[in-house]
């Protein structure tokens, strides 16, 4: 069986760093990622939706 899209999500640059955890306890994965825009994210896993975004203001990207 392919794999199919169920949600996307958006950054203002380049997305990486990607760590999916149940980082809220609610036994429900959610996926954190890092982008070129200086900041991380963190979305629920089973829809995308955000659950916050943390605005790091360092910039390592080329």
């Amino acid at each position: 069986m392919p794999f199919a899209t169920i949600w996307t999500t958006t950054a203002k640059d380049v997305i990486r760093d990607i760590i999916i955890s149940d980082i809220n306890g609610d036994n429900k994965p959610e996926v954190v990622y890092a982008s070129w825009d200086s900041n991380i994210y963190a979305v629920r896993g089973n829809d995308g939706g955000r659950v916050w975004i943390f605005k790091n203001g360092a910039f390592d990207g080329p």
